[in-house]
C-alpha cells in the first residue's frame, strides 16, 4: 500500500507539471491565420506574406501606377510612367513599361524583409537585351528607388551597357 500511495503521488506530480507546462504555452492565444504558423508566441509568415497576423501578401504595397524618374549612363535622363503588377508567384510582382522599352513585364523577388527586391538576370523580350538589379520601397509604400543595368547582346556578345542608379517610381 504503501508503493501504490508513493506512485500515485508520484504520477500526480508528474500530471501537474504536464498541465501546468500547458498554461504556458506562449503560442496559446495567438492567431496567425491561415498563412503562418506560431513559434515562441509569434507568427511566422509563410512565404509572401507579412503582418501581426500574416494576413497581408507584401507585394501588396509595391503594386500599383508609379511616374518614373530615370538616370541612366548612356539612355539619359528620361519621365514615363509604369504599372506594378502582382505575379502567380506571391513572393514576386511585375513591372510593365520598364525602362519605358520593355514590352513584357520584368519580374522582381520580394526580399524575406518585404521592403526590398531583386531583379534577377532576365530577357524579357527575347530580343538581346537583358535587365537585372536591385531596388526598395520606402515606410511610406508610395516611392519605390532602384538601380539596374540593361546589357544589350548580339550573337552572342555584349555590344551595350546601360546603368541606370537612383531611379525612382512615385506613386
Amino acid at each position: 500500500m504503501k508503493i501504490s500511495f508513493i506512485k500515485s503521488l508520484g504520477f500526480a506530480v508528474l500530471a501537474g507539471l504536464a498541465f501546468a507546462s500547458c498554461d504556458n504555452d506562449p503560442c496559446k492565444d495567438v492567431v496567425c491565420g491561415d498563412n503562418g504558423v506560431c513559434v515562441e508566441g509569434d507568427c511566422v509568415c509563410d512565404a509572401g506574406y507579412e503582418g501581426a497576423s500574416c494576413e497581408t501578401l507584401q507585394a501588396t504595397k509595391f503594386l500599383g501606377s508609379y511616374n518614373a524618374i530615370e538616370n541612366c549612363s548612356t539612355s539619359g535622363t528620361a519621365a514615363y510612367t509604369v504599372g506594378v503588377f502582382a505575379n502567380a508567384d506571391l513572393t514576386k510582382f511585375d513591372i510593365d513599361n520598364f525602362w519605358e522599352f520593355f514590352a513584357a513585364p520584368v519580374v522582381a523577388t520580394i526580399s524575406a524583409d518585404g521592403k526590398s527586391f531583386t531583379i534577377a538576370d532576365q530577357e524579357p523580350d527575347a530580343d538581346g537585351y537583358r535587365v537585372e538589379g536591385t531596388g526598395s520601397i520606402n515606410d511610406a509604400g508610395n516611392i519605390i528607388t532602384l538601380s539596374y543595368t540593361v546589357k544589350k547582346f548580339e550573337a552572342g556578345a555584349l555590344v551595350s551597357t546601360d546603368e541606370c542608379t537612383n531611379t525612382t517610381y512615385t506613386k
